[in-house]
């Protein structure tokens, strides 16, 4: 009885513990369960909102579920009983206090080298810059936005890093950070006018940074200085991922509509610690990885169809395509995925599996995709990058009708993620693939799934924005496809 929260409680459950995980039930998903044996996919539960659960369920019980385990085992009761045999909280990775002398000598995560070492080998614009846009219709207050602006970077000490040493690959901190906001007039009669918009996003997404001496983030706003406006925003991904790219927009409109006196920050310092954090050595789960991907063969590269020969060495430079789907598809996604006790994330994934199918010829193919590695403990309004990519290793099964394909993904890929702990960088030392220079290692196409439902739908109130496609001109792999 100690569990239970009284203000997320729900339903008229005699085990108060089964209460909690209800009431939690409610305020994810907005519709409340009222027996043992409903389902938390059934009811519109997906892995972003089960990584959400978990953090609840921890921060209430002292117990933590892993995400995964809690869509294997997705009912009412499933959770509960989860929660009642499993250990006390033992996340897989734990965050060490970190002292540091004048915020210098920080070091490189593994996913950091991972992708310092491809801007190094790279030949392109704008390799691993991470860049979104909305368009503001109506009056847009820049001294506020600029105030905004600065209160993020104040924040959040991963926009404040910049590299120390390319040598021994540590990061230091600035103390401050001016708002880098940048104001550009936009007119029918000027060089940038709203039809090349699309072409100076680009070529303001991809323009690269100066990693030792200024901060790895930047804002534009584009603006006629009527009513018509544009925010962009471009930072490196060493120093930002998908949940943190919401976290940042979701601030910005909240800092936006705040009295620019404000409250006192509060500052993000964890991810210093976070940084400093050794990497979990777990040699079962390294072994998963081998099995997976080598046995009973190594799956050969990706091919496809081509119109030009590949280039001896890739260069990581990419075009993007955009295709918005109607909200009927979109629910149409969702409602499948309900069916077929799945998420959105696996309908996808098998779609995705079918495109690659009529493309190539191949039986099987490895797709990596990036997942979360944020733990319940840490901050959940940390900002930086905590992620890893692991490599799904899938058959075409063209044969499956769709519903039985994405059961057969939805279990390949549960099973994987068990050990999604374990950096991508050990499983390619394990796996020892055969190199070579045109093509990334074990894996050359990639799916991700952002869930975007907690971002604001304005700036403030009456000063609505809407996503506007940005093009950076970079690819990490042969065929990238991201389903927002």
């Amino acid at each position: 009885e100690e569990y239970v929260n009284q203000e997320v409680s729900a339903g008229n459950f005699t085990d108060p513990l089964m209460a909690a995980i209800a009431g939690h039930w409610k305020r994810l998903l907005g519709a409340e369960p009222t027996q043992e044996t409903d389902d938390f996919l059934a009811m519109g539960g997906h892995s972003l909102l089960a990584a959400r659960l978990s953090v609840a369920l921890s921060g209430e019980t002292g117990r933590y579920i892993r995400p995964v385990e809690l869509l294997g085992q997705s009912s009412l009761a499933d959770h509960c009983r989860l929660l009642k045999t499993g250990t006390e909280a033992t996340p897989t990775n734990e965050v060490r206090p970190f002292e540091y002398s004048g915020g210098t000598g920080i070091p490189f995560s593994s996913a950091q080298k991972r992708m310092w070492y491809i801007l190094l080998s790279g030949n392109s614009e704008g390799i691993f810059n991470e860049s979104e846009a909305y368009r503001v219709e109506g009056k847009l207050d820049l001294v506020q936005l600029k105030l905004a602006i600065q209160k993020v970077i104040d924040k959040h000490v991963a926009f404040r890093m910049v590299v120390e040493s390319e040598r021994d690959l540590t990061w230091k901190v600035l103390e401050h950070v001016d708002a880098p906001l940048r104001q550009v007039p936009v007119s029918d009669d000027k060089e940038t006018s709203w039809n090349r918009l699309p072409a100076v996003l680009h070529e303001e997404a991809s323009r690269n940074f100066r990693f030792s001496s200024e901060p790895l983030i930047r804002f534009v706003v584009y603006t006629d200085g009527i009513g018509r406006h544009v925010i962009q925003f471009i930072a490196h991904h060493l120093i930002i991922d998908g949940f943190s790219e919401t976290l940042l927009w979701k601030e910005l409109a909240d800092f936006y509509q705040e009295d620019p006196a404000g409250n006192e920050l509060k500052q993000d310092t964890a991810y210093l610690s976070c940084l400093n954090s050794p990497p979990l050595k777990d040699q079962a789960g390294l072994e998963f990885w081998v099995d997976h991907l080598l046995a009973p063969t190594q799956v050969q590269p990706f091919d496809i169809r081509t119109d030009f020969p590949r280039p001896a060495k890739i260069d990581y430079s990419g075009k993007a395509a955009f295709l918005d789907l109607s909200n009927k598809t979109a629910n149409s996604v969702r409602d499948l995925a309900k069916r077929l006790h799945s998420t959105p994330f696996m309908v996808f994934l098998a779609l995705y599996l079918v495109w690659l199918n009529r493309h190539s010829t191949q039986e099987e193919y490895v797709i990596g995709t990036p997942v979360s590695v944020r733990e319940p403990q840490w901050p959940q309004d940390m900002v930086g990058l905590l992620m890893n990519t692991i490599p799904l290793r899938l058959k075409s099964q063209e044969a499956l009708p769709f519903s039985e394909l994405v059961s057969v993904v939805s279990g390949l890929a549960r099973d994987a993620m068990r050990h999604d702990h374990i950096q991508f960088d050990e499983i390619v030392k394990r796996a020892n693939p055969e190199r070579d220079p045109s093509r990334t290692p074990i894996y050359q196409v990639i799916f991700a799934f952002n869930e975007y439902s907690q971002r604001p739908a304005e700036l403030s109130p009456g000063t609505k924005w809407t996503p506007e496609p940005v093009d950076v001109g970079f690819s990490p792999v042969d065929l990238a496809f991201y389903a927002d």
